[in-house]
């Protein structure tokens, strides 16, 4: 083997470890499960605040649902930085590892903390029943899906 082809050799070589200890240190970075509990938590709130922002609360049960959803999806993230740290990708592979989904984790937990906060309406949460979701029963279903995301992902580790 002449040197020439020997250099390119170990030229190639030395490039496929970088690029592989590349792809391992950014696969590192978007797992949600490596970031410390304080900043996953601060990363969470970023993302979920908006539905305690927005200007027409929801209704039903289902509706806050739907807010929670769109509020953890990338959509209108632009431009707030505590808003990119966590991507709805990153997210959905978080819930897989443990086993769930988003949508499932969402939705048991804005259950749970709709009845942590004492319902007072009817009985069914169903998507047909109109409920009346003051500020304080939303609060209530925000700490609920914040703790059980951020616990989804915290259990793994």
């Amino acid at each position: 083997m002449s040197n020439k082809s020997g250099n390119r050799i170990a030229v190639l070589a030395a490039v496929s470890t970088c690029l592989a200890l590349s792809h391992v240190a950014r696969a590192e970075d978007d797992d949600l499960d490596k970031l410390p509990p304080d900043e996953l938590r601060k990363a969470l709130a970023a993302e979920l605040d908006d539905v305690l922002e927005d200007k027409t609360p929801a209704g039903t049960e289902a509706e806050l649902v739907a807010d929670f959803m769109s509020a953890l999806h990338d959509e209108g993230d632009s431009g707030d930085a505590a808003e990119s740290v966590i991507s709805w990708s990153e997210l959905e592979d978080e819930m897989e590892e443990a086993g769930t989904t988003v949508q499932s984790v969402v939705a048991a937990s804005v259950h749970e903390g709709l009845e942590a906060d004492g319902d007072d309406g009817p009985e069914d949460n169903s998507e047909s029943v109109q409920l009346t979701l003051g500020l304080d029963r939303i609060k209530a279903a925000y700490r609920s899906v914040l703790a059980a995301v951020f616990g989804a992902i915290e259990k793994k580790s």
